[in-house]
């Protein structure tokens, strides 16, 4: 599986990917279904990708978002004569359309990718009603993350499954999701800040400010219930993984005091999913991919919000409110008990189904590069763009790359390295053999494909 040249007749499909454990493996066997189609799959960390953009054979860009943040490198993308199309990593579980249009989609950046994916079609609604739409095409295909935990995938993660078990035993998992209030860089933490300034909210950003009250309510209820729980069950681990963005140091100090009590966070969660006997969370996307397994998890919600609440992933998840029932809950799962979870994949199969459309039938990987069938003939015959906006466009990623470099010894900025490094830990080109392995192994497919390091752990997949 391993090559050493890359074909330049074959079109680039480009897969950069923000979060390792969240992103890569599922971008990987994305770029495996696009290499034996007759792409080139490459995949890896999106800043090193983006650092790459004037370089690389012009090709289609998949970009993981459609924040403000991500404008400025669609746009040089476009200018240079890439295709450039998105899908949102974060565009399944929000409290509300409302809020996901305000924080998770620019209006300018919406406006540039030529072809956009959905997780379902909640999230293409979201979109559509959008004040800046302007009628983009839309697909409704789900995500490869989806395609990880289909049941022919699921022995994927079984090795790592077992391993956890063996080491950890019996384990209870909480699943935290405050970046905004606990952020891996202090000057992150913004709704927290917020609320402590007694800043108003700014009008674009109408309920923000409801949501920051509701999530500092949430943090401080969770550390309480996190204590609780260590506490009423002392002959079992206790996992805290925090959010890829979170700062784990805030949860040691917290928890210093109890000895069964690990801060963690490494490799796909699925694998933690599958091993724990019990997963806590409140509007976490664990909470859906624990459904998508068929794993218990509880939703603990001792404050409630219609408005700031992320209802998909706790209504896919045992509803709690307070302490005591939530020790029932996990007393029951410790012994076995999954009788509620049975009863929740037959009563939200259809609403599932609306928020991710690969969850029956076709993988997204397959409806993806269905999508994509017309555009790739066409991609080696494009013309190139006007020679004023490759002078443009290489002229602004050559000034984004230097300035990107500037940054990477700031400690405050997710540009440093050490940030960079927690959120995309380096991948070797055995590493990815492995996985590939793996995806051949359970599919009996892929077997004739070949992997190239390009360096910066980006790698290009195709077929031999």
């Amino acid at each position: 599986m391993r090559g050493n040249r890359v074909n330049p007749n074959k079109p680039s499909l480009y897969l950069p990917c923000e979060t390792r454990n969240r992103e890569f493996e599922a971008k990987l066997l994305l770029a495996c279904h696009a290499a034996e189609r007759g792409w080139r799959g490459v995949v890896g960390a999106k800043k090193a990708i983006d650092q790459r953009i004037a370089r690389l054979p012009r090709g289609l860009y998949i970009s993981k978002s459609i924040t403000r943040r991500n404008r400025f490198i669609l746009d040089i993308g476009k200018r240079l004569g890439h295709i450039v199309t998105a899908w949102d990593e974060e565009g399944l579980v929000f409290a509300s359309p409302e809020i996901y249009r305000t924080t998770k989609v620019g209006a300018t950046t919406l406006t540039i990718p030529e072809k956009l994916f959905a997780w379902g079609e909640a999230n293409a609604t979201a979109w559509r009603n959008h004040p800046a739409f302007n009628g983009t095409p839309i697909s409704i295909t789900g995500n490869p993350r989806a395609d990880l935990l289909r049941p022919e995938l699921r022995d994927y993660f079984a090795d790592e499954a077992r391993s956890l078990r063996r080491h950890h035993g019996d384990f209870i998992l909480i699943n935290t999701n405050f970046s905004l209030v606990n952020h891996f860089l202090p000057g992150k933490s913004l709704y927290r800040q917020m609320l402590q300034a007694k800043k108003q909210p700014i009008s674009q950003y109408g309920s923000i400010n409801g949501l920051a009250l509701h999530k500092v309510k949430l943090f401080q209820h969770f550390i309480e219930m996190a204590q609780a729980v260590a506490q009423r069950f002392p002959w079992h681990k206790l996992i805290i993984r925090p959010h890829p963005s979170e700062n784990l140091d805030t949860w040691r100090g917290i928890m210093a005091g109890h000895s069964n009590v690990a801060i963690i966070y490494s490799g796909n969660v699925a694998a933690w999913l599958l091993a724990t006997r019990a997963l806590i969370h409140n509007g976490c996307t664990t909470g859906v991919e624990s459904f998508l397994l068929e794993r218990p998890a509880i939703a603990y919600q001792p404050v409630v919000s219609e408005d700031y609440d992320s209802q998909l992933p706790n209504t896919l998840s045992l509803r709690v409110s307070d302490l005591n029932t939530l020790y029932m809950h996990i007393d029951n799962l410790l012994q076995g008990n999954t009788s509620g979870q049975e009863t929740l994949l037959k009563k939200c199969h259809a609403h599932a189904c609306q928020h991710i459309a690969s969850f029956d039938g076709k993988s997204a990987c397959e409806r993806i590069l269905d999508s994509l069938e017309p555009t790739k003939s066409l991609l080696l015959d494009r013309k190139k763009p006007p020679l004023v906006d490759q002078i443009i466009g290489w002229t602004a990623a050559e000034s984004r790359r230097l300035f990107k470099r500037t940054q990477l010894v700031r400690r405050t900025t997710t540009d440093s390295t050490g940030y960079q490094q927690h959120i995309f830990p380096a991948v070797s080109q055995s590493q990815v053999e492995t996985y590939l392995q793996r995806f051949s192994t359970l599919l009996n497919r892929f077997h004739d494909l070949q992997v190239d390091d390009l360096g910066d752990c980006i790698f290009a997949l195709s077929k031999q």
